[in-house]
């Protein structure tokens, strides 16, 4: 069972969240970032809305491509939800209307 799931992580189908010492993340399964800055990283993934919130939160990775992010900072939660609450639309469709 946990080979499948390192297998669907790597063809990028599947979502991981690892918090090393609570500073330094790494994501997978992205689909969109909706919104960042200082306080808190707000993405979308294939399981969800994941919201981490934080302290001097800094997006270091970003490949949208294959689904990875990367972000340091010091980890203060993370939360999943099913919708999204943010209507603006991420943070790329602002960019470049």
């Amino acid at each position: 069972m946990e080979e499948r799931n390192e297998r669907s992580i790597a063809h990028g189908t599947g979502h991981k969240l690892v918090i090393l010492n609570r500073e330094n993340i790494e994501i997978t399964g992205v689909t969109d970032i909706v919104s960042f800055d200082a306080d808190e990283v707000y993405l979308e993934t294939v399981q969800g809305m994941l919201t981490i919130q934080g302290e001097n939160m800094h997006v270091s990775r970003l490949a949208l491509d294959s689904g990875v992010v990367m972000a340091s900072g010091t980890v203060t939660a993370v939360t999943y939800s099913n919708n999204k609450t943010v209507n603006a639309g991420s943070i790329f469709s602002r960019l470049f209307k």
